[in-house]
């Protein structure tokens, strides 16, 4: 008799939905609506980084790029950015990020699977990770959109 087994695919499936279900647990004392997300806009492009939910000493944080104008479906995307006071970022999911260099910038980079759904003129798409300590605020060092260089400013 042959026990039945899931396929192979099946844990990569399934994991995804739990990293979301970690940073999406209502049940925590959420104290994020008192932090304000960051925005950067340019070239039809706007960039947030902000906390999603927020426990003592941890969050989930998020880079969320938007398109609001630019001239193409945006494929593929890499924001620099810097975290205040003593948060940290861990591991990202839908998308990469990398350790801090000396100057506490970290990159984020969009999936490589980004290029076969693209962002359109009115979506936008995020890329989360795990924090610890706390969000206070963040700068958003430098953007580039499908290997273009996108003017910042502020406001969004």
């Amino acid at each position: 008799m042959t026990r039945p087994t899931a396929p192979r695919w099946f844990v990569p499936v399934l994991a995804l939905p739990l990293a979301f279900a970690a940073c999406t647990d209502g049940s925590q004392d959420l104290t994020d609506e008192t932090v304000g997300a960051v925005a950067v806009s340019g070239g039809g492009v706007t960039v947030d980084v902000l906390p999603i939910i927020s426990w003592p000493n941890s969050f989930c944080g998020a880079v969320r790029v938007s398109n609001t104008g630019f001239g193409s479906p945006i494929s593929t995307f890499e924001v620099v950015f810097k975290l205040g006071g003593n948060a940290d970022a861990g591991i990202a999911f839908n998308g990469s990020i990398t350790a801090a260099d000396d100057s506490g910038n970290r990159t984020v980079k969009s999936p490589a699977w980004l290029s076969i759904l693209l962002i359109q003129v009115g979506q936008s798409f995020e890329v989360g990770f795990n924090g610890s300590g706390t969000f206070t605020d963040s700068t958003i060092v430098s953007v580039k959109v499908n290997d273009t260089t996108i003017p910042i400013g502020t406001g969004g």
